[in-house]
Order: structure tokens, then C-alpha cells, then sequence
């Protein structure tokens, strides 16, 4: 775990913090790991998807979660998408963000592998935020 002290040379005081615990070394490799990982995953679901227009029904909305999964990871590693938690360490919130967006994508393309009619699916996904 890596320490950053906060406001060096500048007037800035977060939730109190004299210093921020930030994501490792490691911790920053393993986004850019997981970021090369979902992005390649991305060009295979869309190659696959526009190959086939049966699967593309279900394949296309997987691309879609593993590309904005991508690109949350892409902030993440390049310094971006986060906040200082009240306490003092780094919240990713890109990672929320992308829950926030991608669960209701996952839900829609299990509805359509089950074959379940769009109410219902509908309804999974309205259900999901409650």
C-alpha cells in the first residue's frame, strides 16, 4: 500500500486526511492487467458477434459489459476514477460506475440466453435496483 500525503505545497484538506492510502505497485498492474484482459475480450465478443447474426442477439450485449468494464479499468490504472474515502484511502468509483451500467447489461443477456419474454426481463431488471 502506497501513502500520499495530502496537499504538499497547496491548501487541501479532504475529510481530515494528512495522508491517503493509494493503490500499490502491484495493485496498479493488476488494473492494467485486468484492463488489457476485458479489452481484448471486448474485440473478440464484437469479431464473434458480427460474424454470426444468431449469436450476435446474445454476444453484443456481452460486448457491451466487457467494454465499459474496459474502459472503468482504463481510468482506474491510469490514475483516474477515484475519490478520497472519509477514511483516507482511495474508493474507486469507477468500479461502481460500472457495476452501475453492466448489471442490468448481464441481466438482459441471461434473460435472452434463458429465452424469457422481454417483461420479463424487464422486470429482472427493474427488480435489480431495488
Amino acid at each position: 500500500m502506497t501513502t500520499m500525503l495530502v496537499g504538499e505545497g497547496a491548501k487541501l484538506d479532504v475529510h481530515g486526511c494528512k495522508t491517503v492510502d493509494m493503490a500499490s505497485s502491484f495493485g496498479k498492474a493488476l488494473l492494467e492487467f485486468v484492463f488489457i484482459v476485458f479489452a481484448c475480450i471486448t474485440l473478440l465478443l464484437g469479431i464473434n458477434a458480427a460474424k454470426s447474426k444468431a449469436a450476435s442477439r446474445v454476444l453484443f450485449p456481452a460486448t457491451f459489459v466487457t467494454g465499459i468494464a474496459s474502459i472503468a479499468y482504463f481510468s482506474m490504472a491510469s490514475g483516474g476514477g477515484w475519490v478520497i474515502a472519509p477514511d483516507c484511502r482511495q474508493l474507486f468509483v469507477a468500479r461502481y460506475l460500472d457495476w452501475l451500467i453492466t448489471t442490468p447489461l448481464l441481466l438482459i443477456d441471461l434473460g435472452l440466453v434463458a429465452g424469457v419474454s422481454r417483461w420479463d426481463i424487464m422486470a429482472l431488471c427493474l427488480s435489480d435496483g431495488a
